[in-house]
């Protein structure tokens, strides 16, 4: 696997970010980041509102769904931009 991580970053290294503390840390930030927005709406509304309320609900979901977003899209340029992840992703209405 670490060799195999290798030359898939010295032949994406124009496009992708290095592996490193730095790369590592402003992703477990972002993450971190949409967790947080989740339970401010989560503590604005209570935990009952956010789980019923369909409003409260799909706000909650879609910061969720931001960073999963996110990270899909990141792993995917990991894998040289294949589509491993097609339909794995959610709609609300």
């Amino acid at each position: 696997m670490k060799l195999m991580q290798k030359l898939l970053q010295e032949k994406y290294k124009d496009k992708w970010e290095p592996i490193g503390s730095e790369t590592g840390k402003n992703k477990l930030l972002r993450m971190v980041g949409e967790i947080g927005e989740v339970i401010d709406i989560v503590k604005k509304n209570g935990g009952a509102k956010a789980a019923t309320d369909y409003l409260v609900f799909k706000t909650a979901f879609t910061e969720m769904h931001n960073r999963y977003t996110a990270f899909l899209v990141e792993r995917r340029s990991w894998y040289g931009g294949t589509d491993y992840a097609h339909g794995s992703c959610v709609q609300i209405n």
